[in-house]
């Protein structure tokens, strides 16, 4: 048995465009998928960094210890 029929899904849909307008759920989207990101890149312990990172990590450091 299944928590949430696409019934459910649907009302949430609703109340939702309801309580933010449909102007401000691009912006809401936006939020939560950046948010995702985070996350998953927390998660996983930073593996996957930007292209940058990378090569600024591999330079050597001014103290001599890299």
């Amino acid at each position: 048995m299944a928590l949430l029929h696409p019934v459910h899904l649907v009302l949430i849909a609703l109340v939702v465009l309801l309580v933010f307008g449909p102007r401000k759920l691009p912006e809401l989207a936006k939020g939560i998928g950046e948010a995702m990101k985070e996350l998953k890149h927390t998660l996983h312990g930073g593996e996957a960094a930007e292209p940058g990172a990378a090569a600024a990590s591999a330079e050597p450091r001014p103290d001599g210890h890299g």
